[in-house]
């Protein structure tokens, strides 16, 4: 087998958009104190409320070990769609250090590809556990085939339709932290306008090559405040439809992020004019800033989860934009529920619901 053919878009894989069909949904139970030091048994009941009403719709399958393991049985052993694996973690984030996993329709067989995971650009040791974790969910999978990458990419960071449009940012994927130019001993090196345009061409075509993604597309991706992501996608754009994106804006005119976000739609819609692709864009405000310690902290209702019958919103009580929220997002997704749930206690470990799951696609109906 040559080098081309050993990754999944040569051998017919490619990831659907989040809203197909779900085979599970993956979890890790949150038990990281240091990431909720002052409401981790508060942020476990939010959790617990998302993995309920997912389990509704579809089955759920959640990974923990030892004592984390024994707490996320006695808390959901009364789900009949929960299973639960063997898997140690050091942290909840299983959109970011999960695998991600691709379909071949013509054969009606899974995949999963498995990045390297380095906690963010190293923000937060240790990551081991979670490192090996997307082999380790692989293999309970029951997928058909893995194909690894030494390229750092997180979940959170790529977003992509059913026509095969991936969107991703430069900010995160790109940062030297994550990704530096083979010889680059700085950030300045990395942006180094004669290397850059020829890496960045590189890194499209492995994204493309190994999420079978047609086109790859790059926003330049401010991060929110708050943000330890470097400016993942799924706080900032996302895909309702093909041809339909929502869009993180300001929680008002006068926010200082607004003019920022702005931009992100003013890229995208470049991007695809520049490839005869029309992209409607519908506006999605964030809360009013919420800070812990101090420090705003990145609550996006841009982090909700589609599941199989329905799209879970993360609620920030605020009740003005909680209600605003609810409605852009049932304009969005006419034909499915639309469930807000609670996220604020979720949302002082910077993250909520999209970062907390990943999608297995059933693969009857993956494309």
């Amino acid at each position: 087998m040559s080098a081309a053919d050993a990754v999944p878009a040569q051998q017919g894989f490619r990831m659907p958009a989040e809203w197909q069909q779900h085979e599970a949904t993956w979890v890790a139970w949150p038990h990281n104190r240091e990431t909720w030091p002052r409401n981790l048994e508060a942020a476990q009941h939010e959790f617990v409320r998302l993995v309920e009403t997912i389990g509704k719709g579809e089955s759920v399958c959640l990974i923990a070990s030892g004592e984390a393991l024994q707490q996320a049985r006695q808390r959901l052993s009364h789900l009949a769609t929960v299973e639960f694996f063997d898997v140690p973690t050091n942290d909840a984030w299983i959109r970011d250090y999960g695998p991600t996993f691709v379909v071949n329709r013509r054969t009606r067989r899974l995949a999963a590809v498995t990045w390297r995971y380095n906690g963010w650009g190293e923000k937060y040791p240790p990551f081991d556990a979670d490192a090996q974790a997307a082999a380790r969910i692989a293999d309970a999978s029951g997928c058909d085939r893995v194909f690894s990458t030494d390229y750092v990419v997180e979940g959170g960071a790529i977003e992509i339709n059913d026509a095969g449009d991936l969107i991703t940012t430069i900010s995160c994927l790109l940062n030297f932290n994550r990704n530096p130019i083979p010889g680059a001993t700085s950030t300045a090196d990395t942006l180094d306008a004669g290397r850059f345009d020829q890496y960045q061409n590189t890194f499209s075509q492995m994204l493309a090559a190994f999420t079978g993604a047609s086109s790859v597309n790059w926003l330049s991706g401010a991060a929110l405040a708050g943000d330890d992501t470097d400016g993942h996608i799924d706080q900032q754009l996302r895909f309702a439809s093909d041809r339909l994106v929502l869009v993180a804006r300001g929680c008002r005119p006068d926010d200082p992020q607004d003019i920022e976000l702005q931009q992100n739609l003013q890229e995208i819609r470049r991007t695809f004019a520049a490839q005869d692709k029309s992209l409607q864009g519908l506006d999605l405000p964030l809360p009013f800033p919420i800070e812990l310690h101090g420090e705003r902290l990145p609550a996006s209702y841009l982090n909700f989860y589609i599941c199989n019958y329905g799209v879970i919103v993360p609620q920030f009580d605020d009740t003005l934009a909680d209600i605003r929220a609810l409605e852009v997002l049932r304009a969005a997704f006419p034909d499915r529920r639309v469930i807000g749930l609670p996220s604020l206690n979720l949302a002082c470990g910077l993250g909520s619901f999209h970062c907390l799951t990943q999608q297995q696609p059933a693969v009857e109906t993956g494309s």
